[in-house]
């Protein structure tokens, strides 16, 4: 393979992957972690696992009333031959779990390092990201 086309290759390549590697660094990612029911401050967004872990609601704008926990159903999941099967009736509509068939509850949290980062380190890596397909093509063809 010559220099120009190796030179391209590269290119193309650092051109794909520099764009996924700065969506990745400053959006983050993202993990569900366990809360006790009575830690469900009103309008979060919660999943809810019931039926001893088969079954799995998030509700967006939950919140405790009395003996449950109600919101609006955004995706209802049922474990299958150990795969996740999405339910689609109900979605949207506001509905009530009893805390008593309540096994766990989840809350969404963020979990990519850059948002708790100043805002100068965050702007440098974004510049250093944004540069690091014309420092790859720079370092390959100087290599050669």
């Amino acid at each position: 393979m010559s220099l120009g086309k190796r030179a391209t290759a590269v290119r193309h390549v650092a051109g794909r992957l520099a764009p996924a590697a700065v969506a990745l660094v400053l959006i983050g990612c993202h993990t569900w972690a366990t809360r006790p029911v009575s830690k469900i401050k009103p309008g979060q967004t919660v999943r809810v696992v019931t039926d001893h872990g088969r079954r799995r609601a998030v509700l967006e704008e939950a919140a405790v009333a009395g003996d449950s926990v109600v919101g609006r159903l955004a995706t209802v999941d049922t474990l299958r031959r150990s795969e996740w099967v999405p339910l689609g009736p109900g979605e949207g509509e506001r509905t009530a779990i009893a805390v008593s068939a309540i096994t766990r509850v989840e809350r969404r949290e963020m979990k990519g390092y850059i948002w708790k980062a100043p805002m100068p380190v965050r702007v440098g890596v974004f510049a250093l990201l944004a540069a690091l397909p014309g420092l790859l093509i720079a370092g390959f063809v100087s290599w050669q």
